[in-house]
């Protein structure tokens, strides 16, 4: 069983709204930060997903990078080649908006909630990079 530390909101730190933070196993200790739900002022929440390992979430967690292109301003060469672009924190992001109202007013109330992959896959998607407006969005694809 994995615990899955999501913003609650933007944050501050460039981190968007349902991005993870970390991932522990089910049952291990977080902060009074951690715990307090968004209703009484808390920037988290926590996703448990109960036939999904941490081992198993972990392994997706990294950055969404992407081959680096001429122009692109964290180089402002033209020879780019073997060089990776980090374009999102993360590789997907849960999608808080979509979730059941039951669901995200459960967040707020309580800042956790509990379910099993086929009840949040759609939710969990990909992200990618649109070069054309610069910005990271849903690719679409679930994660898990």
């Amino acid at each position: 069983m994995a615990e899955i530390l999501l913003a609650a909101a933007d944050l501050p730190s460039g981190t968007r709204r349902g991005e993870p933070i970390a991932v522990r196993d089910n049952g291990a200790p977080w902060s009074t930060a951690e715990l307090l739900p968004p209703t009484d002022g808390g920037m988290f929440v926590r996703l448990v997903i109960t036939d999904v390992t941490a081992a198993q979430v972990l392994a997706r967690l990294g950055p969404l990078m992407e081959d680096a292109q001429p122009g692109d301003a964290e180089f402002g060469a033209p020879d780019v080649e073997d060089r990776k672009v980090l374009r999102a924190r993360r590789r997907w992001r849960v999608f808080v908006n979509e979730l059941p109202n039951s669901v995200r007013n459960t967040f707020g109330r309580e800042g956790v909630y509990t379910t099993d992959l086929a009840q949040v896959r759609q939710y969990v998607r990909r992200l990618r990079y649109d070069r054309l407006t610069s910005s990271v969005e849903d690719d679409g694809v679930t994660e898990f």
